[in-house]
């Protein structure tokens, strides 16, 4: 008994899906990558920007500084956030 042709192109069409997700994967880990470090070195910017005024202002004005909270982000996405702060204080 043969096979339907619809059916053969159905499994041939799941097979190129399948290797398509399956080849896109790194790709898509790549992008997450570079994603990462890119928001992460534009946060370090915004940071870097408004160093002063964290340094200087009490508590109160700190939390309302958009820097404080991505000083806040910076810790989850980057790992290398205190040698950083660490080296921008001591050298500032």
């Amino acid at each position: 008994m043969d096979i339907p042709i619809f059916l053969v192109r159905i499994e041939n069409l799941f097979k190129h899906i399948m290797a398509l997700a399956v080849a896109s994967l790194p790709l898509s880990i790549i992008i997450r990558q570079s994603f990462i470090l890119k928001c992460g070195g534009r946060l370090n910017a915004v940071v870097c920007l408004n160093i002063r005024s964290l340094l200087r202002d009490d508590y109160q004005m700190i939390r309302q500084n958009p820097a404080w909270y991505a000083l806040i982000l910076i810790g989850f996405i980057k790992e290398t956030t205190l040698p950083f702060l660490i080296c921008f204080i001591g050298g500032g």
